[in-house]
């Protein structure tokens, strides 16, 4: 037996144990010297970059979409667009998203404002030859083909009953 009560062989941790490792990994990152070496690997892009072509490569912070253990794993928030993303690195992919908490990004714009990027959101415009197009466009040309598509199914019904 260990000093902790545990098998030295067993290796595997209880539901109990692994929330309280949970709970205190994610206590921990609110402190100042862990938010600061988090930001250090967010600013190396150590968790990569926002993969929206319109947020010109933004750096992600590890985010987790649940505060119970087990039920999703990591994600990726990105700063510019407030959107989460699910990372494409291997390591991440069994990372416990509870690990991180719901508010570790928030909490850490909220303390350091003078890490959160100040460029607005790059909204993308749909054109057509260079002109943008209106709201209600597609609407329109929906609209205008199932008019043509209805047409097309009367003439089609007329010619089959007059064969008859």
């Amino acid at each position: 037996m260990t000093s902790h009560g545990r098998d030295s062989g067993d290796s595997t941790m209880s539901s109990s144990e692994e929330n309280q490792s949970a709970t205190g990994i994610s206590t921990l990152l609110t402190g100042r010297a862990s938010r600061l070496r988090l930001v250090t690997c967010v600013q190396a892009n150590d968790f990569g970059t926002c993969p929206r072509v319109l947020c010109e490569q933004q750096a992600v912070l590890p985010v987790g979409v649940s505060d119970v253990p087990g039920d999703a794993t990591v994600k990726l928030f990105c700063p510019r667009c407030n959107d989460i993303y699910t990372p494409k690195a291997s390591r991440h992919q069994h990372v416990d998203g509870v690990y991180f908490g719901t508010t570790f990004p928030h909490m850490l714009f909220a303390v350091h404002p003078e890490f959160r990027p100040t460029q607005q959101v790059t909204h993308y415009e749909p054109k057509i030859y260079g002109f943008k197009l209106h709201a209600t466009a597609y609407e329109e040309m929906k609209k205008r083909r199932d008019v043509e598509r209805d047409i097309e199914t009367a003439v089609a019904s007329m010619r089959t009953a007059r064969k008859y």
